[in-house]
């Protein structure tokens, strides 16, 4: 059986594109969904939260004590499908809300 690797794209590659920023210079921490509450508990700084499959999941991301309500709304960015035709990229928060493409579903 012949094997041949072919070299693709991470979705963080497109994430990093998609966000503009630099995530070493951001300080951004990659976290996974599930484990939100762990991950999370030690830190301060830019996430990346990936695995977000459910709705129930985003809620109780959602809900989580990240914010404390002094200050600014942080700003949230949907990544949906990225390198795909149905693509999205939905900011909300910070005191605006914007849409690349329509709403995720």
């Amino acid at each position: 059986m012949d094997l041949t690797i072919v070299p693709a794209l991470s979705f963080l590659d497109l994430a990093w594109e998609r966000l503009g920023i630099d995530p070493l210079d951001a300080g951004v921490r990659l976290v996974d969904a599930e484990q939100f509450a762990e991950q999370v508990s030690n830190g301060r700084g830019p996430l990346l939260v990936a695995q977000c499959w459910s709705q129930p999941l985003l809620s109780e991301i959602k809900l989580s004590s990240l914010y404390d309500g002094e200050g600014p709304v942080p700003e949230v960015v949907l990544l949906h499908h990225l390198g795909l035709e149905d693509e999205q990229v939905v900011r909300v928060g910070g005191g605006t809300s914007t849409a690349r493409s329509g709403p995720i579903t």
